[in-house]
């Protein structure tokens, strides 16, 4: 017996725009949830950015967004130290902040 999943037949997102309506759709619903909302607007301290900005939810600060650079490629060490330049573990060189990750 196959699962009926949910969504399907549902066309594939096309591009970002696709992606900004799914995900604000996600958060309104997420925000009106008796049992999540709290956790997203109390906890998280998240809130919706107006319609007609760009990101569609307001970034609320914390982690930077990529650590990458204090990830050894040798070892997969991450480097506490954020001015490390070589792994601790392995003693190579830690890849730069403008190194392509891509």
């Amino acid at each position: 017996m196959t699962p009926a999943w949910p969504g399907r037949g549902r066309p594939d997102l096309a591009g970002r725009d696709d992606i900004e309506t799914l995900a604000r759709a996600f958060y309104e619903r997420a925000f009106a949830d008796d049992l999540l909302g709290p956790v997203f607007v109390d906890v998280a301290q998240m809130v919706l950015a107006d319609e007609d900005e760009d990101s569609g939810i307001e970034d609320a600060g914390g982690d930077p967004a990529c650590w990458a650079h204090r990830v050894c490629r040798e070892c997969g060490r991450f480097a506490e130290d954020p001015r490390a330049q070589v792994c601790a573990a392995c003693g190579e060189d830690l890849p730069s902040r403008d190194t392509d990750y891509a």
